[in-house]
């Protein structure tokens, strides 16, 4: 018995290191929403490799097709920042979700609406 509940529990200790980490925020909001972003920065001194990187319509779980600077599955490096945006202007808001293959200790960033005149209307950190 004391061996089976010594191996489930390293068992259980490897699979938590191995499971991804993200990072999410939203949804918001403003009538006025122009334009939005998903911005994160690597802030570590090892490469991190984003695996996914999705946004949504507020009114939507279904991700909406978007352009990213840094693509899926390729490592990022210190310092190095990323942002997404949606391929077509989202209708009053969104939210933003980004999955990596390691953790996320040392990744900061944040979801922004802005207006058409580039004028941020709301900001939420990603956690």
């Amino acid at each position: 018995m004391k061996r089976l509940l010594t191996t489930t529990a390293l068992i259980l200790a490897m699979t938590v290191g191995a499971n991804a980490a993200q990072l999410a925020a939203g949804p918001i909001y403003s009538n006025s929403a122009y334009s939005g972003y998903c911005w994160w920065i690597n802030l570590g001194s090892a490469n991190i490799t984003p695996t996914s990187q999705v946004m949504y319509s507020y009114t939507s779980n279904v991700a909406i097709p978007i352009y990213n600077s840094c693509a899926n599955g390729s490592p990022v490096g210190p310092g190095t920042s990323c942002y997404f945006f949606p391929t077509s202007p989202p209708v009053g808001g969104i939210s933003c979700k980004v999955v990596f293959s390691t953790s996320v200790a040392n990744v900061r960033g944040s979801l922004e609406l802005t207006d058409s005149n580039s004028n941020e209307l709301s900001q939420v950190e990603l956690r």
